[in-house]
């Protein structure tokens, strides 16, 4: 039987080369895989692979993604750190919160797409999750 290692490297490989069924053999895959998702985002160049490990990490709807959707909402490309943007998201919790609120600090508001601002989505982010937690 192969290693956990072993099948995530596999796909990783199988996501790199555009196969869309890696992405959901990932997700498929035990929460262990996180701290390898998180090495492979380190070192990814590829922004759709980023997007996609990120999307990896969040579904695993465990805190322990957290620092790296905090990481991804940094990144410049808008399909990666909007990924990350939806994870916290859905994590919704108090130190999802912060994270929002540190990432409006830290990153200057600038614009998006000619009319949305990253400011403006995480306003909205910060409010679906004061929405959920009523």
């Amino acid at each position: 039987m192969d290693s956990i290692d072993t099948i995530f490297n596999y796909y990783l490989t199988a996501l790199r080369a555009g196969s869309d069924d890696a992405l959901h053999r990932l997700l498929e895959m035990p929460p262990e895989i996180l701290p390898m998702v998180v090495a492979a985002y380190s070192t990814e160049e590829d922004p759709a692979v980023r997007a996609a490990l990120v999307h990896v990490a969040w579904e695993q709807r465990s805190a322990d993604a957290l620092p790296i959707l905090e990481t991804a909402l940094n990144d410049p490309v808008p399909a990666v750190w909007k990924e990350a943007l939806d994870g916290v998201v859905v994590l919704g919790s108090p130190e999802a919160r912060r994270i929002l609120l540190s990432a409006r600090r830290v990153r200057p508001d600038r614009e998006t797409d000619g009319s949305y601002t990253f400011e403006e989505w995480i306003a909205d982010a910060i409010k679906q999750i004061d929405a959920a937690s009523g």
